[in-house]
């Protein structure tokens, strides 16, 4: 390892493309007025799995889900710095969430013209968002 090697420092976040039954993708609208995905980032001494189940109750109050696998792993330049970003497929029978004081609004998302319609956080996960939605729809059959 050279002497003048630098390492970077990322903030590391979870989120879920969480997806209920009629197949219809959850998006939350965060006080800054931008629209994510549920998740958020692990606390210390918090296993990756814990951390993605409290902060998806947190943010929706959904307990009723499953995490299937990751689908990205993907990392970006936002205001605060690097953004890393482990992205999971999820399915939930729930219909009903709760949002949490960091959220103002939700809305089952059911079309690409929906989503591409919204205001997401960064473009980036714009472009995730809608990757997933394709490979979602495809998987559907």
């Amino acid at each position: 390892m050279e002497e003048n090697e630098e390492h970077g420092v990322f903030f590391i976040t979870q989120d879920v493309f969480l997806f209920s039954s009629t197949g219809k993708l959850l998006a939350l609208r965060h006080f800054s007025g931008k629209w994510l995905l549920p998740g958020g980032h692990i606390n210390k001494d918090e296993d990756w799995q814990t951390a993605l189940f409290r902060e998806i109750e947190e943010e929706t109050g959904i307990t009723d889900l499953e995490i299937s696998k990751p689908i990205f792993v993907d990392n970006w330049k936002n205001p605060e710095g690097f953004q890393y970003g482990v992205f999971f497929a999820g399915n939930t029978s729930a219909e009903e969430v709760r949002l949490s004081d960091e959220h103002i609004e939700y809305k089952w998302l059911g079309s690409l013209q929906e989503i591409d319609e919204l205001d997401w956080w960064c473009e980036p996960l714009k472009e995730r968002i809608i990757e997933a939605w394709n490979g979602h729809m495809d998987s559907e059959g």
